[in-house]
């Protein structure tokens, strides 16, 4: 009970505070969301507004995971291991749909077919790990 506590506390800590750091070099890498030009004004405020966030939310998943595991010998158990490549396989595709938008530089990631094939695959593997 102990370790799942700690993993939780590691994977806010770390998204909470990572974040801020991810979201500042984003936005100095020119990562930002796209806008189309056709859309009012309300709309254009979010140009340029860093996207790729989930990269975070993952990252701090995966330390809350792995810490207490590596800090007290505990075994991967396969469940956990399926949980884990469902949160990360799922990061992927918002990856994915976030990394074609910025290098083309168009509000359009990838279709609708696309992203649900993308996680119909991570939940097959998913279905079958456990």
């Amino acid at each position: 009970m102990i370790n799942l506590a700690l993993a939780g506390m590691i994977s806010f800590v770390v998204t909470l505070f990572g974040m801020p750091f991810l979201m500042k070099w984003l936005f100095s890498q020119g990562i930002g969301q796209p806008i189309r030009e056709e859309l009012g004004a309300d709309q254009q405020k979010k140009k340029g507004t860093p996207t790729m966030g989930g990269i975070m939310i993952v990252i701090g998943a995966l330390t809350g995971y792995l810490i207490p595991h590596l800090r007290s010998e505990l075994p991967f158990s396969w469940g956990g291991l399926a949980v884990v490549w469902a949160f990360v396989g799922a990061g992927a595709v918002g990856f994915a749909d976030d990394w074609i938008k910025v290098t083309r530089k168009r509000s359009l990631g990838l279709n609708k077919t696309a992203k649900a094939l993308g996680q119909l695959l991570v939940a097959i593997v998913f279905m079958i790990a456990v």
